[in-house]
């Protein structure tokens, strides 16, 4: 089949799924297949598609319809301005994570971390955006510290850093639950799991079904994880030192604040989703 009915078919199946956005998804999904730049198809409508991979198209295509995101299929999500490799053992990079990354990046230079205490923890760095994204933002002489429990996605985070460039990020396969660190960190970042199991339940289909459960639920309330960083890790953090979380809800930011709000040398602050406390 030539290419331009094939999109055209492809578009119209995706359509109650995704509205205007079916024919652009189509393309991404057709340019993956045919491994060529987007632009390509535009240009070459008429070309010729072999049979062979009309029928992985026509698979993905089925795929995308059972409403499994776009990032799995394609392999890769855009982050910081880079493409990071994604598996089904990550969880998606998200937009308002950069957020994280760029207050954290800005906390650094307003202290002028010196190389003398540049070192940075990543707690549950599923595909090693936020790691990697500071090592590429950050002079060399950062050591950074990137966790995770699961070693799926510590392949995955391996891969990137290898393709993107993060010769300066150390992974490592530990429950930030138990991990005992054996040195001390300007700055400790996490997104960690903060779903409600009532709201893991009422989650986006192509979320629920397809995004690692152990990357997003975190108990009733779904502060265990945050509650948990926040009690073991300020111990580890130098003076001044920065610990930066994406949260949920407005809620899950004021439980934390409470927990902290006795000690007298913690500046906090929300951006967002954000929540940044400055031990000094």
């Amino acid at each position: 089949m030539k290419l331009k009915p094939l999109l055209n078919n492809a578009s119209s199946k995706l359509q109650k799924l995704v509205g205007d956005r079916s024919l652009f998804e189509a393309r991404l999904l057709l340019a993956k297949v045919l491994s060529v730049e987007l632009v390509d198809l535009i240009r070459e409508d008429q070309i010729e598609i072999a049979e062979s991979d009309e029928k992985i198209f026509s698979e993905l295509v089925e795929r995308r319809l059972k409403k499994e995101p776009m990032a799995y299929l394609l392999g890769e999500k855009e982050f910081f301005g880079m493409r990071f490799k994604v598996s089904h053992s990550v969880l998606i990079p998200r937009p308002e994570t950069e957020d994280l990354v760029h207050e954290s990046l800005d906390w650094i230079k307003s202290k002028r971390v010196d190389s003398n205490s540049a070192r940075i923890l990543d707690l549950g760095t599923g595909s090693g955006c936020i790691a990697i994204s500071l090592s590429k933002n950050l002079p060399e002489y950062f050591e950074i510290e990137a966790l995770d429990r699961s070693s799926e996605a510590l392949e995955v985070a391996r891969i990137n850093a290898k393709k993107l460039g993060g010769a300066n990020v150390k992974f490592i396969h530990e429950d930030f639950n138990q991990f005992e660190p054996s040195q001390k960190y300007s700055l400790i970042v996490s997104n960690p799991p903060y779903i409600s199991t009532e709201e893991f339940e009422d989650l986006d289909e192509g979320i629920r079904a397809f995004e690692p459960r152990l990357a997003l639920e975190s108990g009733k309330c779904g502060l265990d994880d945050l509650l948990l960083i926040v009690a073991r890790y300020p111990q580890y953090l130098l003076r001044p030192g920065l610990l930066a979380l994406e949260t949920g809800s407005f809620g899950q930011r004021e439980a934390i604040k409470s927990r902290l709000e006795s000690q007298s040398t913690v500046r906090i602050w929300d951006l967002n989703c954000h929540l940044f406390m400055e031990f000094g």
